[in-house]
């Protein structure tokens, strides 16, 4: 019986490990810092958010203590229109629920970590980022309805709850959803 062997990597691509005592290391504890607001409202972080955080913490620490190289090839790369447009799409049609980072690369044929590379050259933003502005949109749809409650907006839009829409849609809008509303009857 054969059994498939794994390719061989060269040392260039082994991330290198060498045991010691511990770093203190300011972009790793700036980066746990920013997750301290996690913690207080859970139900309002999307899977996206956590994958890309996780992307963060992953690269920084395989760079800074595994020798990891960044190939520059890799960072030019965007999405092909094709797998722009379903990207798009798949965030669209899955506005009110959690996808993950994982999910919309599969639907491109690509790996986590070259979507989001690729992505962020396509659209100027992170996935996670382009899934509120389009929360953000859809809410916007929703308030023009003068029976729509903005805790339904919110809900509808994919928001956890009312204060979760409020919280991003003045920050990416500049104005809070009962001001845009009023605004815009």
């Amino acid at each position: 019986m054969n059994c498939p062997t794994k390719p061989r990597r060269r040392a260039s691509q082994m991330l290198k490990f060498t045991p010691g005592l511990g770093v203190n290391d300011r972009i790793l504890a700036g980066l746990g810092l920013g997750l301290l607001p996690v913690f207080e409202a859970p139900e309002e972080v999307s899977q996206l958010f956590i994958d890309h955080y996780t992307r963060a913490i992953v690269a920084h620490v395989a760079h800074s203590f595994g020798g990891m190289q960044v190939r520059e090839a890799a960072w030019r790369r965007g999405l092909a229109p094709w797998q722009q447009r379903r990207a798009k799409e798949f965030i669209d049609a899955h506005l009110d629920g959690d996808i993950s980072v994982l999910q919309l690369a599969a639907a491109c044929r690509l790996s986590s970590s070259q979507f989001s590379r690729a992505f962020r050259q396509s659209t100027g933003m992170s996935p996670h980022r382009w899934l509120l502005k389009r929360r953000v949109e859809r809410a916007k749809q929703l308030l023009r309805d003068p029976d729509q409650s903005l805790a339904s907006a919110a809900l509808a839009a994919g928001f956890a709850n009312q204060s979760h829409l409020t919280r991003v849609f003045t920050r990416i809008a500049g104005i809070s959803p009962g001001r845009w509303r009023h605004a815009n009857r």
